[in-house]
């Protein structure tokens, strides 16, 4: 992988040759700590072949799965679209986040973005391209089983993406059922017209979840919205705003109800269904390189593959720029 990242396209893609840049096939990588049907997270990414085996090139860590949407939209998963593997042989983990945050910069900064299409159980994605000096603001509009992305509004100053996702789950024990139904709202604003410097992407969303018991036929609804920017520095720092995460905006008061409801059952499924349903509650999948920085103040293990954590006074948490692991 690092030989293709150092190679000719790679370079192409750093100096700005349009021909090349053009001709190299790009994708998205996306996280999920737990299966391939959680909330992902995405980056836009060149699309890596293996010139041995004529396909698609994987990579992953430990037991974490690092998903692939090609622009192919190649169907071998049940139909679903997606693409998943793992990657075989030694790979530096830090190699894939440094390049990534490099190639994020150019195309995001200098307006090339190229398009892109994926399919993410059943939802189809499109990312536009941009035209030099401007911008494009996306929505995804889910309609049936292929939804697709809808434009916004026109910007010139950021690219922002919109999209939801649904699901209906039930957790607990054959004598206790909790239905779950959570609809997440994201919102990602990626600025196109700074070239100066740092990278700001400011991440928001919010979460509507609705808990019915039914063993008493109880519902309970509760919503949340957070907001919070991830700062790319131009010396590839990166910088994630902890006091904005850890205190996301409580939009109503109802998930206080849905807490006492079901620690008033005091069941350990009860408890279980709580941690999986407030889990979706805090973006986690947006980034799996920065889902520890999630975890409460005081336990925070630290991800390798983003450096050296730094805290500083305003509450930030800065990782020293990327340096390579010794083989």
């Amino acid at each position: 992988m690092l030989d293709y990242l150092q190679g000719p396209y790679f370079r192409a893609l750093e100096e700005g040759d349009h021909h090349v840049i053009q001709r190299i096939p790009m994708c998205i990588i996306a996280t999920s700590p737990h299966s391939v049907n959680d909330q992902f997270s995405f980056h836009v990414v060149p699309f890596v072949r293996d010139e041995n085996k004529a396909s698609e090139t994987f990579w992953g860590e430990g037991n974490k799965t690092m998903v692939l949407f090609s622009n192919r939209c190649d169907k071998l998963s049940k139909g679903t679209g997606w693409r998943y593997g793992r990657v075989s042989g030694p790979v530096d983990v830090e190699e894939p986040t440094e390049a990534l945050v490099r190639f994020s910069r150019k195309y995001f900064l200098e307006n090339r973005l190229l398009p892109i299409m994926a399919q993410l159980n059943g939802f189809t994605t499109f990312i536009a391209s941009l035209q030099a000096g401007g911008g494009s603001k996306l929505r995804l509009k889910p309609s049936g089983q292929a939804g697709s992305w809808q434009p916004l509004e026109s910007s010139s100053t950021a690219l922002a993406f919109e999209w939801s996702v649904s699901s209906d789950s039930q957790m607990g024990t054959p004598d206790l059922y909790k239905k779950v139904h959570c609809n997440t709202r994201n919102v990602l604003e990626i600025p196109t017209n700074d070239r100066s410097g740092d990278l700001v992407i400011e991440v928001k969303g919010e979460t509507m979840l609705s808990f019915t018991v039914e063993e008493t036929g109880i519902t309970t609804s509760a919503t949340m919205s957070w907001e919070f920017p991830i700062t790319i520095m131009s010396n590839h720092q990166l910088k994630v705003h902890l006091p904005s995460l850890f205190a996301p905006k409580i939009t109503t008061h109802d998930s206080l109800k849905v807490i006492v409801e079901l620690q008033h059952l005091q069941t350990e499924s009860a408890e279980q269904a709580l941690r999986k349903a407030f889990d979706r509650l805090i973006p986690q999948r947006l980034a799996q390189d920065l889902k520890e920085v999630f975890s409460a103040p005081g336990s925070l293990p630290f991800p390798a593959n983003l450096g050296t954590p730094v805290f500083t006074r305003a509450g930030d948490i800065l990782y020293e720029p990327f340096s390579r692991s010794p083989r």
